[in-house]
């Protein structure tokens, strides 16, 4: 203010007694006082890097244990095959599902070969009974290779009353001298017997190998943190708007 004496600004008496600031060689008073020693010491990293890469191993050991083979994916899953109404209207008396579980590595503990999992599920919906012996089930691939005879679970034959299923898991080797690095496995054919009261049905269904969809959309914008955002872009004549 004009004509008025400037005075020094004195620090509030809230602020003394602080200790001497460091850096300044004990002159003067700090607010406050920073810890500048190590948030962690040597060994304390040393423990949680070791322990990060203990689980990064552990996850990979976890992962790579898969019994199933990547990169094996069949379709339709599951296939269907029906056995046709004689009365229209109705539904199938016989429904039939089937999928291709998976491509297996060779498992010494539980003694199998490389081999291909399939699962058959059998609907009896009609009148009739119905007789299924799973030893009758085979596998083939596009090039008529017959697979080993399977092991089943279960093993024993069955008699499907009206109204009943089953389900049948049929893990199938590879013939001698194969596997699946050098076996055709773009197309698997599934084939079972059916005996319908006396009169035996026979069944089949197909697969086809099937691959990730993998590509690169050019039109994809990728932002800084998770991705960004997509565009959508309309093709076409569009009027101006009045």
């Amino acid at each position: 203010m004009p004509g008025s004496a400037s005075r020094p600004l004195e620090l509030p008496a809230l602020l003394k007694g602080f200790g001497p600031h460091p850096q300044h060689g004990g002159k003067g008073r700090s607010i406050m006082h920073v810890d500048e020693s190590p948030a962690f010491d040597e060994e304390t990293l040393m423990t949680r890097f070791l322990t990060s890469m203990g689980l990064v191993c552990l996850a990979l050991v976890v992962g790579g244990c898969s019994q199933y083979v990547e990169d094996f994916y069949f379709v339709p899953r599951p296939a269907l095959a029906e056995l046709p109404a004689t009365t229209p209207g109705q539904p199938p008396p016989i429904v039939a599902l089937a999928s291709i579980v998976g491509v297996r590595r060779e498992d010494s503990k539980a003694k199998l070969p490389a081999s291909i999992e399939v699962r058959l599920r059998v609907d009896n919906n009609g009148p009739q009974n119905i007789a299924l012996d799973p030893h009758d089930i085979e596998l083939t691939n596009g090039l008529f290779l017959k697979f080993g005879a399977p092991t089943l679970q279960p093993e024993a034959a069955a008699t499907l009353p009206p109204n009943q299923s089953a389900v049948i898991t049929a893990i199938f080797p590879f013939p001698a001298g194969r596997s699946y690095n050098n076996t055709d496995l773009s197309s698997l054919q599934l084939r079972w017997l059916l005996v319908i009261d006396a009169r035996p049905t026979r069944q089949v269904v197909y697969f086809t190998r099937a691959f990730p969809p993998y590509y690169y959309d050019p039109y994809y914008d990728y932002g800084p943190w998770w991705g960004g955002w997509s565009r959508v872009f309309f093709h076409g004549d569009f009027g101006r708007r009045r």
